[in-house]
């Protein structure tokens, strides 16, 4: 009688060898987690793709669009978590969605803070600015009666303090001042020309996040400097210098401004000659 020898079975996988703990099942041991990984993913793009109306593979794409992960903290991955597909509720306020509202993919924190902000640009503008200008430093910060000889002092790299934003800053910021014991203002040439409007360093920085750092007229980034109405004394925004020299040639006058408009598309030379 010729005894027969059971083939060890293979996985369905690797096609190698499975131990004797994973006979009964299809895989290996080494294989059996990573499919597992498989199908919980699949399973995963396939509920996303139902719930937000997405095509095929788009949270793959759109992942790798963001270098894999948060759009907005860049930290977290999604290997413990699956990043959350986040959408616009203005247009759609229940799921399944339209699909055309999917903003990107974020971590559950980030996605919970965007809902709390309730998606409000300057929601997070005002955050920015509150940890670069927190306002209790102004308040609680240690009001000391300064002699002659400290009056000049100067951080390690020879910058100055201005007294009213508290930043350190090059000599080249102060204007010149005689009476002084260092020959310099106190205040930084930025700081004395914002006060006049009523400004800080911190409400400028708002303006010029809320026009992108950009002239509000022609786009430009150069030389942008406050522009105020005359009459009222109210600030209006952000220009270069050319748009703001320009804006008082024509008395700020919008009907002004619209005939040189009108005169510069339609010259009325342009039949003539």
């Amino acid at each position: 009688m010729v005894r027969r020898t059971k083939k060890p079975k293979v996985c369905a996988r690797c096609k190698g060898k499975k131990g004797p703990k994973y006979e009964s099942r299809k895989y290996c041991g080494n294989c059996y987690p990573q499919v597992q990984q498989e199908q919980k993913t699949k399973a995963h793009r396939k509920s996303v793709a139902k719930r937000y109306s997405m095509p095929e593979g788009a949270y793959d794409q759109i992942l790798e669009t963001q270098g894999g992960v948060c759009a907005i903290c860049l930290r977290a991955t999604g290997a413990t978590k699956k990043l959350s597909v986040d959408h616009d509720h203005k247009c759609c306020k229940e799921t399944p969605t339209c699909g055309k509202c999917v903003r990107g993919l974020l971590c559950s924190v980030c996605n919970r803070l965007l809902g709390h902000g309730r998606d409000d640009p300057r929601f997070f503008i005002r955050a920015a600015h509150y940890l670069r200008f927190p306002p209790a430093t102004k308040v609680l910060k240690e009001k000391k009666v300064r002699t002659k000889e400290q009056v000049g002092y100067r951080d390690k790299e020879g910058n100055k303090q201005c007294i009213s934003c508290m930043l350190w800053l090059p000599e080249t910021d102060f204007k010149r001042h005689s009476t002084t014991s260092d020959g310099l203002h106190g205040t930084c040439t930025r700081c004395i020309a914002l006060n006049r409007y009523g400004l800080d360093r911190a409400d400028y920085a708002l303006l010029e996040a809320m026009q992108d750092g950009k002239c509000g007229s022609c786009g430009s980034t150069e030389t942008l400097v406050v522009d105020h109405n005359h009459n009222t004394g109210q600030v209006r925004g952000i220009l270069c210098q050319n748009c703001n020299l320009a804006l008082g040639q024509l008395h700020d006058d919008p009907s002004v401004a619209r005939s040189l408009a009108d005169y510069a598309e339609n010259p009325p030379a342009r039949g003539l000659l």
